[in-house]
């Protein structure tokens, strides 16, 4: 069984045969829609940094949409780990004012 640690630790109980305590740290995926997806989480003093790699084409009106997109996404992976939950079912009234306001500050800067 695996468990995730917070700040994206991830670390496995002893019940799975797991000896090994070094996690993956790379992930990287060639998508149809997305493109390729790249995740590479590195230790940084008591936590993990993630860094995130989106490769795609896209119409030039559509990029600032996709990051925001992507940067919202990210924020909520945040919350997530911090022990936090998002409610999806609500997820217009809740998060897309933030939404657009993380899209109106990428198209402000292209």
């Amino acid at each position: 069984m695996a468990e995730h640690g917070r700040r994206g630790q991830h670390r496995r109980s002893p019940r799975d045969g797991q000896r090994s305590r070094s996690p993956p740290r790379l992930l990287e995926l060639d998508t149809d829609i997305h493109g390729r997806l790249r995740w590479e989480l590195e230790p940084a003093g008591d936590g993990t940094v993630l860094t995130f790699t989106a490769e795609v084409e896209l119409p030039k009106d559509y990029e600032s949409e996709v990051i925001a997109g992507w940067h919202i996404h990210l924020d909520h992976l945040e919350v997530v780990l911090d022990g936090g939950k998002i409610d999806w079912e609500d997820w217009d009234r809740d998060h897309r004012p933030d939404w657009e306001r993380i899209h109106e500050r990428y198209s402000a800067a292209r």
